[in-house]
């Protein structure tokens, strides 16, 4: 190999990702590697594109031999954390998150990451703090403003939740938005606020008409309101899904045609 070589198919591997590429660009950056160990760069992008396959053992060493050559490389110590969480170790990710915060305290992805490590440890006031500090540094964060209405419900406060639900709708639009109105759904339904629950309800069918959980919110808000016609159809249709999930196909197609034959006689009324 030629000097530099090993700087050339790191360049090369780092564009194969994007098109999925994962085992290509593997193998490309260990052939840089061959050229030059200590070069962690290519050590932390293979490690990420090892973990997009699902790789998380491999990733997490070479996230581990990168920071042996470069402990202060803030980004191998978040990506470390979210391969050790998905892993299940918990405590380890907080930890490799703390470091990428103590290295780079500006970057709000590793208190986001931070922040849903801390929820999963049922540390519900660390997990606001951290949201919180996400949303400091990153006010566009849409999920971030969704994940801290989660927690702020966990802890009762129902119109901070309301708002910050409200806070990503408004930063995100299209399907991705239909998680968003759900759990404003779920909670204006808590509050009783029905028309408000029905609202969100049906938004987050429009965008995401499948959502069985939209369906039955919807449902709920409807029963609690007394449009029971409209409520029977919301409901018919969680049925439906789970008699075609366990393979009773005819039971499936009669209440989706019952769902639809309800919602005309509804709007007809």
């Amino acid at each position: 190999m030629q000097v530099g070589e090993a700087e050339s198919l790191y360049c090369a591997g780092v564009a194969l990702p994007a098109k999925r590429n994962y085992a290509e660009a593997v193998e490309t950056f260990k052939a840089a590697l061959q050229d030059r160990a200590d070069f962690p760069e290519a050590r932390h992008a293979m490690g990420l594109s090892l973990a997009a396959q699902g790789a998380l053992d491999e990733a997490i060493r070479e996230y581990r031999v990168a920071l042996s050559v470069q402990p202060e490389f803030a980004a191998i110590h978040n990506n470390l954390g979210v391969a050790l969480r998905e892993k299940g170790k918990v405590d380890d990710a907080i930890e490799a998150y703390r470091s990428a915060i103590r290295l780079q305290p500006g970057n709000a992805a590793p208190h986001h990451n931070l922040a849903l490590a801390l929820e999963a440890k049922d540390d519900v006031d660390g997990a606001v703090e951290e949201y919180r500090e996400t949303l400091r540094l990153q006010p566009d964060h849409a999920t971030a403003h969704n994940n801290l209405g989660l927690v702020l419900q966990r802890k009762g406060q129902l119109d901070a939740a309301i708002g910050e639900y409200r806070a990503a709708l408004r930063l995100q639009a299209g399907p991705a938005a239909a998680l968003y109105s759900l759990n404003l759904s779920a909670v204006l339904l808590a509050k009783g606020e029905l028309d408000g629950a029905i609202g969100s309800g049906r938004t987050a069918i429009r965008l995401q008409p499948q959502n069985a959980d939209a369906h039955c919110n919807l449902g709920l808000a409807l029963k609690a309101k007394g449009e029971f016609d409209g409520a029977l159809a919301a409901f018919r249709y969680d049925v439906a899904q789970l008699l075609d999930r366990v393979g009773d196909l005819d039971g499936a197609i009669g209440e989706y045609r019952a769902m639809l034959a309800s919602r005309r006689t509804h709007a007809s009324t």
